[in-house]
């Protein structure tokens, strides 16, 4: 499965979080939002390599991301995610699988996991917790 398959272009949403202060930030959000040479809120950055500082007066983001997301979505994605989830005892266990369809260059790769919610605070897929960064090396397809 890939985004393709899960999402079209008019249902693709973000995900997003928020730092209002130091008193709420993170090290790793703060650390992401230098990373991306962020200078203001409210900041986005599509795969990492697309970004957009600010807000529109009406509120909607939807014109100024969309064709950004289209653009993204046409970018074929040399990695396939197959991934389950369950809740055991109040606790969310992930298993993911990766494999590799494309040649990945070499390079210091990482995979980062966000677990999200949807509806709160009528919110769609609000971030509620990213695990640490876990290594990936794989870069043959197999």
């Amino acid at each position: 499965m890939d985004l393709h398959d899960t999402y079209s272009d008019a249902e693709f949403v973000p995900i997003t979080w928020y730092v209002f202060s130091a008193n709420y930030g993170i090290p790793t959000g703060g650390a992401r939002f230098a990373g991306y040479s962020f200078s203001g809120t409210p900041s986005v950055a599509f795969d990492g390599v697309e970004t957009y500082v600010g807000g529109e007066p009406s509120g909607s983001m939807y014109p100024v991301y969309q064709p950004i997301v289209a653009d993204r979505l046409s970018v074929a994605s040399p990695l396939e995610i197959d991934a389950s989830y369950a809740v055991i005892a109040g606790e969310v266990h992930v298993t993911a699988t990766i494999t590799v369809d494309q040649s990945v260059p070499v390079g210091d790769y990482e995979v980062l996991v966000v677990l999200t919610e949807d509806g709160a605070h009528g919110q769609i897929n609000l971030a509620r917790a990213v695990a640490a960064p876990e290594p990936f090396s794989l870069q043959t397809p197999g």
